[in-house]
């Protein structure tokens, strides 16, 4: 009973972790890119869900290449470094105490009583999680400066003023048809910015329309833009 309520214990802690730092990716994210532009965090609010699939959907690619490069790392270390030294040291005494005399230089002969064994897990313990609030630091600090990237794009678009129709958007402002150059949606408004006069617009999700993006720009369209 016990073991079954540490498991489930631990899949909780596990799936809130998780859930956590989706979400926190997909904030410091879309707030790198909305800081960046200058646009207004309220009007734009998401809801729960869209914010943990873009979280989703940005830590994708660096997560898995994290886990490729452990797996290359951990396959190379146990099928390839570790059974070189064992055989190196196991038919060989002269390496074999050159190895233990660096061990215990190392480590030392002394062996630690239960009180010490007990503190220094504890130490251990500390540098792990250490190790991983730096670790989140530098991700939050990586997600965010993709928001701002993306954000630089787009000043760089409407600078150059040639800008593709299917990353505009038609919008009736105050009885008037204009087309805007689209930056991002909310749960409930969006935000287009004007090419000539750079003069950002909030308007409904439901009052605006575009055109298609060509089939081969669909795919980089969708990674480009933030998550609505």
């Amino acid at each position: 009973m016990d073991n079954r309520q540490n498991s489930l214990l631990d899949s909780g802690l596990g799936l809130a972790a998780i859930t956590s730092f989706l979400y926190c990716a997909s904030a410091a994210y879309t707030g790198g890119f909305l800081r960046q532009l200058g646009l207004d965090s309220d009007v734009l609010d998401r809801n729960f869900q869209q914010i943990l699939y873009h979280g989703f959907v940005i830590s994708f690619g660096p997560v898995l290449t994290g886990l490729a490069i452990y797996t290359v790392c951990r396959f190379a270390y146990s099928h390839a470094i570790l059974p070189e030294v064992n055989d190196a040291l196991r038919h060989n005494l002269k390496r074999k105490r050159r190895f233990l005399k660096l061990k215990f230089k190392l480590l030392g002969k002394r062996k630690d009583s239960d009180t010490e064994k007990r503190e220094k897990r504890h130490s251990i313990k500390s540098a792990f999680l250490l190790t991983i609030f730096f670790a989140l630091i530098l991700s939050l600090a990586h997600f965010e400066s993709k928001g701002k990237a993306l954000a630089s794009s787009v000043y760089a678009k409407l600078d150059s003023k040639s800008i593709p129709d299917h990353e505009m958007v038609t919008v009736s402002i105050n009885g008037q048809s204009q087309k805007l150059l689209y930056l991002m949606c909310g749960a409930r408004n969006c935000a287009g910015a004007a090419p000539d006069t750079k003069l950002v617009h909030y308007f409904p999700q439901n009052g605006h329309s575009s055109v298609l993006s060509p089939a081969e720009l669909l795919e980089q369209t969708h990674q480009e833009k933030p998550a609505r």
